[in-house]
């Protein structure tokens, strides 16, 4: 099961880097991924859907030694979760 974290906190996950980290369990509950959602800008002005999900990386002896971080466009997919909706509304 994946967490979910606001995405000023995963962010900071990400630039801080496994050193800053006191305990990984802290941050990954049970080694889980954590996952946030935010719309971003893009230089021309225009808005994105992105998913960001941050994987904790462990070596042998179990310790965190870095974070893999996926961020994926979801720009489409909320698109069409909101025209859904607005259909069922209308009729």
């Amino acid at each position: 099961m994946t967490s979910w974290l606001d995405l000023p906190s995963l962010l900071w996950l990400i630039l801080t880097g496994a050193s800053e980290m006191v305990r990984a369990e802290a941050v990954f509950p049970g080694g889980q991924p954590l996952t946030a959602e935010e719309k971003l800008a893009r230089p021309g002005g225009s808005r994105i859907a992105v998913s960001i999900t941050c994987s904790p990386l462990y070596d042998e002896n179990g310790r965190l030694v870095n974070i893999i971080a996926n961020v994926v466009d979801i720009t489409r997919f909320r698109e069409a979760e909101e025209m859904k909706s607005t259909t069922r509304i209308c009729r």
